[in-house]
């Protein structure tokens, strides 16, 4: 029940229509407060013209037969004070309200006529308002009144339903208006209301439909008004979005087949590289090789020591080229990383290395285990293993130390090995392939290579960042 209270509560339409209402009630509510107000400062500050209407008032019941002589009635008499008619002979002739003077009583002997003391129209004496009025009748009498403000409260009688006073009647006022606002305001609210919620329904599942995949969902309300021109930015907002939605997917097409093109460059260029290597080194030991051999049994012929010595010679060579051809089958092996890990396929790769070299090698890796993309840790390895084997061709070094941290945005790997050092331009092209290789692997994820050499020794620093799309 509550969670569709709240659904309710929640829906534009529902907020609308409570808002016309609200709107409607509180300005009835306003104006019959107004109203109200309005009557009750005209009763607190009745006009001169008002008083003579009331003098009038007296005369209609003097001449229809009401008795003289009455006191004031709070029913009758909505003003205090006194009210005197006085005949041309200057004789009161009828009377009502405070006063003592009667019918039949001479105007001289009236105390009421002597005090007003030529006191006509408004005045205040001891902070009341006053009015004293004369008004001549067509009969020859004349009307003289001396009364306040008025103290009388209005009334509604309806049969047996009678309110009195000005509270009740406000909130009788207030109640009945609210109620006849209520039903007028919701039928406008449904007239007005109710096709602009339909025209932003529209615009609301055309953009569930755009998100959920739809691209050619639109709202096409190009009427001049809010809700039309959010309807026109959705459309020209969908457009740029569908465009750019193409624009990518056309991106992501070619992007895929420059990948394919590089595989198939690196693919090339590493067969390349094997065959410069078995050809500078393997190629020509066993070249070599096949030509010390068959001199041999003519040297050992001439001269048996020298044949000796020549034939430690070839075995030395022959040791050689098959510790050349072991590292050669090392780098070719494929990567174990998906079997064993990133890890654990370094550590194996060092083990083997060290072996095949005879140089020490110093790794510290800080990986924390966070999933590090499979294409990133194959550019590790083979750019690791390119370095190593320069280092093993090029640097004459004892020691290599390598370190691998992985951060929050990028992975950072660093080789320093305490050889020879070079300078780039007297480099063999062998060397200088493989710095290639290297650079052009980590720049495929957007790394980036650092290179210092100098006598003593050459630190290689590859940065590698981490990001969900790879």
């Amino acid at each position: 029940m509550k969670n569709t209270f709240q659904r309710l509560t929640g829906r534009l339409t529902f907020r609308l229509f409570v808002s016309h209402v609200a709107v409607a009630v509180s300005t009835g509510i306003c104006l019959t407060i107004l109203m109200f107000g309005l009557i009750w400062y005209a009763t607190q500050n009745p006009p001169i013209e008002l008083y003579q209407v009331v003098g009038l008032n007296y005369g209609m019941m003097w001449l229809t037969g009401m008795p003289d002589g009455q006191p004031s009635h709070p029913d009758i008499d909505v003003m205090p004070g006194w009210t005197l008619i006085v005949s041309p002979d200057d004789k009161i002739v009828w009377g009502r309200g405070d006063t003592t003077c009667r019918a039949g009583t001479a105007a001289a002997d009236c105390s009421e006529l002597l005090q007003r003391t030529g006191e006509m129209g408004l005045f205040e004496r001891d902070g009341a308002l006053l009015a004293a009025v004369e008004i001549p009748l067509v009969t020859g009498q004349k009307i003289i009144m001396k009364r306040g403000q008025i103290i009388a409260e209005p009334h509604l009688i309806y049969g047996d339903f009678v309110l009195t006073g000005y509270t009740q009647l406000l909130w009788f006022e207030i109640i009945s208006r609210g109620v006849m606002a209520v039903p007028i305001a919701l039928l406008l609210a449904w007239l007005f209301v109710r096709p602009q919620v339909k025209r932003l329904s529209v615009i609301t599942q055309a953009s569930r439909r755009f998100a959920q995949g739809d691209l050619g969902a639109r709202a096409h309300d190009h009427r001049e008004d809010e809700v039309g021109r959010l309807g026109q930015q959705f459309d020209d907002m969908a457009d740029a979005l569908t465009q750019n939605i193409h624009t990518l997917q056309d991106l992501a097409q070619r992007n895929t087949e420059l990948a394919l093109q590089a595989e198939q460059s690196a693919i090339k260029a590493e067969r390349a590289r094997i065959s410069r290597d078995l050809h500078d080194a393997i190629a020509q030991r066993l070249f070599s090789l096949s030509v010390s051999t068959t001199a041999l049994p003519g040297i050992i012929t001439q001269n048996a020591e020298r044949g000796v010595q020549q034939a430690k010679l070839i075995a030395e060579m022959a040791e050689q080229t098959l510790l050349d051809l072991r590292a050669l089958l090392v780098e070719m092996r494929p990567s174990n990383i998906p079997q064993h890990g990133l890890a654990e396929s370094l550590k194996l790769l060092f083990r083997q290395w060290q072996s095949l070299n005879h140089i020490r090698i110093e790794p510290a890796l800080m990986l924390t285990g966070r999933h590090i993309p499979a294409a990133v840790e194959d550019a590790v390895y083979q750019i690791t293993q390119e370095a190593l084997s320069n280092v093993a061709r090029h640097a004459q070094a004892s020691m290599v130390e390598l370190s691998l941290v992985e951060g929050k945005h990028q992975l950072v790997l660093s080789i320093s090995d305490n050889g020879r050092g070079f300078d780039p331009d007297s480099q063999p092209q062998s060397a200088k392939f493989g710095l290639m290789s290297m650079r052009e692997r980590a720049q495929m994820f957007g790394g980036r290579i650092g290179i210092e050499s100098h006598q003593g020794g050459t630190t290689i620093e590859v940065f590698l960042p981490l990001v969900e799309s790879q």
